[in-house]
């Protein structure tokens, strides 16, 4: 099963959240008041989610492996990231699924 790893803000606290949206601008436009995850283990009210972001993790794993150093911060990743063509960025975020 394909998912991304999502960083989902609620209040009080903060989910890592698996779904199979493909991107932030994707997993906001669902529909439902309830959204489950991939795995169906885990539930979030729509209307209760202050925020949204791509979990940077696996890609920090990435950018490592082929820089052999970590991105200074998160600005610089995702530029790297974005900077990809669309089927390494797919490539990336297949391979460092859990």
């Amino acid at each position: 099963m394909e998912y991304t790893v999502f960083n989902v803000r609620i209040p009080g606290k903060e989910l890592v959240f698996r779904h199979t949206a493909a991107n932030v601008s994707e997993f906001i436009s669902i529909r439902d008041d309830l959204i489950i995850d991939a795995f169906g283990i885990q539930a979030v009210r729509k209307a209760d989610i202050i925020s949204v972001e791509l979990n940077p993790v696996p890609y920090r794993f990435a950018y490592f492996e082929i820089h052999n150093e970590w991105p200074g911060n998160e600005q610089k990743l995702w530029k790297w990231f974005y900077s990809l063509p669309e089927d390494e960025r797919k490539a990336i975020t297949e391979r460092y699924q859990d």
